[in-house]
This record gives structure tokens, C-alpha cells and sequence, in this order.
């Protein structure tokens, strides 16, 4: 079962749905976004078009793990999966 909701059209999905080449967005509590990306084949980190230096960013051995960490970590985190790199952006860029 998956819960729809109709503003924004999201679907919830497991964590386990994510992989590695999976198009991940994350909201922080901030309203701030941020899209989880590749840095090595063993290191992912999140990206913001607001701090785009990631010197000093935590990375995660997966995109599964960063948004698990991030989750557990941080209060009022939302993670989203999107279907393409282009939707991904688009949310990115809504304010």
C-alpha cells in the first residue's frame, strides 16, 4: 500500500527502494534542498545549489545509507525518490 498525497503527488516507498543510481532529493528541516550525489563509487554526499563545496560535507557508503543517516540524524528531514535527474532538478529549483 501507498500512501498518495494529492498536492504533491508522492508516493511513499521503502527505503530499500533506494540504490545508488536511484534520484534522491532531501529537504532539511531549513526548507533548504539538497540532491544526493555520487562523489566516488564509495562515497555519496548531498549538494545544494546554495553550498556547492564539499569540503567538510559528511559522505555515506550509499545514497540508501546518506538518507538513512540523515533521517535518524536531523529532525524534520524529508527524503524524495524521483524518477529522473530532470524531476529531481525541477523540485530542487521550486521554491
Amino acid at each position: 500500500m501507498k500512501r498518495i498525497v494529492q498536492q504533491m503527488n508522492v508516493q511513499e516507498v521503502s527505503l530499500s527502494d533506494i540504490t545508488n543510481d536511484s534520484f534522491v532529493g532531501i529537504e532539511w528541516d531549513s526548507g533548504n534542498k539538497s540532491r544526493v550525489i555520487t562523489v566516488s563509487t564509495d562515497q555519496f554526499a548531498g549538494l545544494s545549489i546554495l553550498d556547492t563545496d564539499l569540503r567538510g560535507k559528511w559522505t555515506r557508503e550509499s545514497k540508501k545509507q546518506y538518507v538513512k543517516s540523515s533521517i535518524e540524524q536531523m529532525e524534520g528531514v524529508k527524503a524524495y525518490l524521483f524518477d529522473s535527474e530532470e524531476d529531481l532538478l525541477e523540485w530542487i529549483l521550486k521554491k
